[in-house]
């Protein structure tokens, strides 16, 4: 017997690819069944939840310090420009202008007579008539 010629057959392309596919399939699907199995350790039982307190949070804090959201509604009978100005598509120039046309005309009576202050149309007054009041407050 001849001992130089030794050689190990190595393995196919064939079964390369078939290594492959196993390995590919022993990870994919050890993770993604991780990843189901983790995502079921975050479900929140009624026992669990903490009670919702239903007290104001900005009880007396001054109105100039709330949070925008909270301003509205304005009364458009007593604000100032830098009030009215926290509506949508009302500036520093159509805020002069409600003021304007309020001091000249007297207080408000209807949100449609907003359409008389010069630069407010229909579609201004639709986007803001639910952010604003006209009675006056006590």
């Amino acid at each position: 017997m001849s001992e130089g010629n030794h050689t190990k057959k190595r393995p196919g392309w064939a079964v390369w690819i078939a290594l492959s596919a196993v390995c590919c399939f022993l990870c994919f699907g050890t993770g993604y069944r991780m990843g189901r199995v983790s995502h079921s350790d975050y479900s929140i039982y009624p026992a669990e939840i903490a009670s919702v307190s239903r007290e104001n949070p900005y009880e007396g804090v001054e109105e100039d310090n709330l949070p925008r959201s909270s301003v509205y509604p304005i009364n458009i009978n007593t604000a100032d420009a830098e009030r009215l100005e926290l509506l949508p598509n009302i500036g520093e120039t159509r805020a002069a202008d409600i003021i304007a046309y309020r001091e000249e005309h007297g207080a408000f009576q209807t949100k449609d007579e907003l359409l008389n202050v010069p630069g407010i149309g229909e579609g201004t007054l639709a986007e803001i008539e639910g952010l604003i009041e006209i009675e006056e407050r006590e």
